[in-house]
């Protein structure tokens, strides 16, 4: 009951300037994401950077959303996708793979 005597609070709150600057923020980091995300399956040099930073910048976002209430699917959901970030990050940073993403001068 008190979790949803939170949400039915919550829902009811009048969107804030600071909501609404999250809001666009996590917009803008998701559509970052995504680009690096296609310049990761392409091999592109800059793409580990940008991934590594919006995955970064995605965690310090979080500590500005504030509390989360969710059902437990998509917490799994959330913990999965975490873990496959991790992966990729650990991949592209330490595994043969990365010598792909350098930069080779003549």
């Amino acid at each position: 009951m008190p979790l949803q005597q939170y949400l039915f609070f919550d829902s009811h709150q009048a969107v804030s300037v600071g909501d609404a600057i999250l809001f666009v923020f996590i917009l803008i980091l998701s559509l970052v994401l995504v680009i690096a995300w296609v310049g990761l399956w392409l091999l592109k040099h800059w793409a580990r950077v940008v991934y590594t930073t919006a995955i970064v910048l995605g965690v310090v976002a979080t500590f500005f959303v504030g509390p989360v209430v969710s059902p437990a699917l998509a917490a799994a959901f959330s913990g999965v996708s975490d873990l496959a970030g991790g992966i990729i990050l650990g991949i592209i940073w330490f595994s043969e793979l990365r010598s792909r993403f350098e930069v080779h001068r003549i």
